[in-house]
């Protein structure tokens, strides 16, 4: 993790390191995968609401539940995962997303970019 944060450039949009949880884990061709993301928690902001989609496919307002961070990690955490399958993810998002590739037999970060946006 360390090598890889010490050579890391962060695409353009990107926020500095220090702003990402961090997961790291092994491929399946032995490389490195790391996934950087935004911790978010946010609360409803004034005239939000939300909705409920009943069976008849209509809906009804109920109280939005709190949005917590799709992740365990702090600001600035990293963990190295066992299984590549637990790596975090967010659909779109750009740069709340970063998704780095180290190649550790040439000690190497291999390609670095933000996640893509709908």
């Amino acid at each position: 993790m360390d090598k890889i944060e010490e050579q890391v450039q962060l695409p353009e949009g990107a926020r500095p390191l220090g702003d990402y949880a961090r997961y790291y884990t092994y491929g399946k061709n032995g490389d490195v995968h790391g996934v950087y993301l935004i911790p978010f928690n946010d609360e409803p902001r004034p005239g939000e609401s939300c909705e409920k989609l009943i069976a008849n496919f209509t809906s009804r307002d109920v109280p939005c539940p709190p949005m917590q961070s799709p992740d365990a990690l702090a600001v600035g955490k990293r963990q190295w995962l066992e299984d590549r399958r637990d790596l975090p993810f967010v659909n779109d998002g750009g740069c709340m997303e970063v998704d780095v590739v180290f190649d550790p037999s040439k000690a190497r970060v291999k390609s670095v970019d933000c996640n893509g946006t709908a």
